[in-house]
């Protein structure tokens, strides 16, 4: 197949059929014109040309200029586009035998529960305080990415039962109970800051002074303003107090299925990156049980 008429079909793919976030659709076809540009930088002008050698010789290439992260995106990218040939036009694919890079693991930065509780003192009764209030209580207190917050409407949100329905990711569907303390904050929002606010009809429940839509940017700058008055030092953003909800969840006693469920990770390797803040607590089982038992074994022996 010409190698032109397939990134064609590929890139129609991903912008009309792709079950992905429009940023992620962005970045599928950014890799995907770096593989082109390598591929015609060796005359290949036919899918049939390319073969394991080349992608891996791309790769090595990559990683010296870029961190694993990012040649793992383009890997998952290649295999994508070969994956989606063989598929549609049955061709070989040449990357099926391409792994990912190791990468080195990393632990989140996330808040203490005391700094989470410092985040949340520095609001005040103003009708623009309430809301940015609530919006840190259920990106906190939900574990909410940005952009689920963001696009949140009155029709997902069950102030009743206290519950929120969530369509995540992959437009995967979860239901996330909303904190009392959390619950206070955004009944009063609901109550008498958004009909406040509400200049024209809109199902978004985050609306601004000016009727209009809360961004994600707004929401990044207003919590690094707020981290600011607090005195916090850590480059906390949205997504870090999601983090803090997993490290928090985890630490009361949450099991990782749970914490998975609640926070929309298709895949629980994603969450299990969060293990490392429950070691003090597996300490604590493993001494009531095991350690227990090989004690009272040793004192018998």
């Amino acid at each position: 197949m010409e190698l032109k008429e397939a990134e064609k079909q590929y890139r129609m793919y991903i912008t009309m059929q792709f079950p992905k976030a429009q940023k992620t659709v962005i970045s599928y076809q950014s890799d995907l014109r770096r593989y082109m540009e390598y591929l015609a930088h060796h005359q290949i002008d036919r899918t049939e040309q390319i073969d394991i050698s080349m992608i891996e010789e791309l790769i090595r290439i990559q990683s010296r200029e870029y961190a694993a992260s990012s040649v793992n995106r383009m890997i998952t990218v290649i295999r994508s586009f070969h994956q989606f040939l063989a598929f549609r036009y049955n061709e070989e694919d040449p990357s099926a035998e391409i792994q990912h890079l190791q990468q080195p693991g990393r632990l989140p930065v996330y808040c203490t529960r005391e700094e989470v509780e410092k985040i949340m003192a520095q609001f005040d009764s103003s009708a623009e305080s309430i809301r940015w209030h609530a919006i840190m209580e259920l990106i906190y207190g939900c574990g909410l990415r940005v952009s689920e917050c963001a696009a949140l409407t009155v029709s997902q949100i069950d102030l009743e039962l206290g519950m929120l329905r969530i369509r995540g990711k992959g437009d995967k569907e979860r239901i996330v109970p909303i904190p009392k303390q959390s619950l206070k904050v955004v009944r009063q929002y609901a109550d008498t800051v958004r009909p406040l606010f509400q200049t024209k009809p809109t199902s978004l429940f985050f609306i601004t002074r000016l009727g209009k839509k809360t961004t994600t940017e707004s929401i990044e700058k207003k919590l690094r303003e707020i981290c600011m008055q607090a005195g916090i030092d850590k480059p906390i953003t949205p997504h870090k107090l999601r983090h803090s909800y997993a490290t928090h969840m985890l630490e009361g006693g949450a099991d990782l299925r749970t914490v998975q469920e609640l926070l929309g990770h298709a895949d629980i390797t994603t969450t299990q990156i969060y293990t490392h803040v429950d070691r003090q607590r597996l300490r604590g089982v493993y001494d009531q049980t095991l350690g227990k038992y090989w004690n009272d074994e040793n004192e018998k022996r």
